[in-house]
């Protein structure tokens, strides 16, 4: 009697999909099958999985049902056109799926070794993406800086103007004219370090 975790949907016995298979979702990401039945009001199977990096959009439940559990930010559920059966030949050092069939491969520990240094490579790219999200912010609130102390010096060369008084006893002005210098400086910097991490 067939397994009934095991959906075949008429494709090879290699791409066959069953709870704990470890898949590729929309031709990036990687993640394992944590449960396959209807999800909703839809009346046909559909695929709950938990990524290996925080690319989804639940933890594990909709509308209030828990269908697995995991991570937040890990859970999706898809059609099965949107997951493959993971085989990590079929990937190149970018992480896509190559276009060109290739045969799995039997040694075992190959295949660890591809499947690790693949999920490696996403969690690094998600921790770039997460410092370049800081990056911005941190510039943001620089420029925010920036506009405070200028709109600073402004009043206080008005305030200079409606009392005749042309000099800078205290120094302040001066003082607030090099703030915003070095801070433009370092906004730039930061520009530069963006667009580096862009690359």
């Amino acid at each position: 009697m067939q397994d009934m975790r095991e959906i075949s949907l008429g494709l090879p016995s290699s791409q066959s999909l069953e709870v704990g298979d470890k898949v590729v979702v929309d031709r990036i990401y990687t993640g394992t099958v944590k449960y396959i039945g209807r999800v909703g009001t839809k009346k046909h199977n559909c695929l709950g999985i938990e990524l290996d990096t925080a690319n989804g959009d639940n933890n594990g439940s909709r509308a209030g049902r828990v269908y697995f559990q995991c991570r937040p930010r890990h859970g999706v559920f898809k059609e099965y056109r949107d997951v493959k059966k993971y085989r990590p030949l079929e990937y190149n050092q970018t992480g896509i799926i190559n276009t060109t069939e290739i045969e799995e491969v039997p040694n075992s520990n190959a295949v660890s070794e591809l499947l690790d240094d693949n999920v490696q490579i996403q969690r690094m790219l998600e921790e770039l993406r997460k410092e370049n999200k800081n990056l911005k912010e941190e510039v943001q609130r620089e420029k925010k800086r920036v506009s405070l102390l200028e709109d600073e010096i402004k009043l206080r060369r008005e305030r200079e103007r409606i009392l005749g008084t042309t000099s800078d006893r205290s120094g302040i002005v001066s003082i607030l004219s090099e703030i915003i210098s070095k801070i433009k400086e370092k906004i730039e910097t930061e520009h530069q370090i963006f667009n580096i991490n862009k690359l």
